[in-house]
């Protein structure tokens, strides 16, 4: 029995699949930007107090909290660290940089 087998054996859906592997993806994303804040030797605590808002927040942004994230919010996240956020719309033959 292969992968594919076992999944339908076992009522994995490829929603369900779906819906793991973008919730797998939050978390390296956001375990990427944890790590671009200790590069910088900042806390949470330093972080939170430079974008206005709670170490809380700063912690469920980290803990891979992306997908309720709002845009402004994280913005200002990467915007403490010394970056900026890059949005772009795409589709197969063009791509729009959106302007935060």
């Amino acid at each position: 029995m292969d992968i594919h087998e076992y999944a339908i054996k076992r009522g994995v859906t490829q929603e369900m699949r779906d819906q793991a592997r973008r919730a797998t993806q939050a978390k390296v994303d956001a375990y990427d930007l944890s790590q671009a804040r200790k590069e910088r030797d900042l806390t949470q605590s330093e972080v939170a107090a430079k974008m206005g808002v709670s170490q809380c927040r700063v912690s469920e942004l980290e803990a891979g909290r992306l997908a309720t994230m709002r845009v402004d919010t994280l913005s200002r996240y990467i915007s403490s660290l010394g970056g900026k956020l890059v949005i772009s719309a795409e589709w197969p033959d063009k791509t729009i940089p959106l302007t935060i």
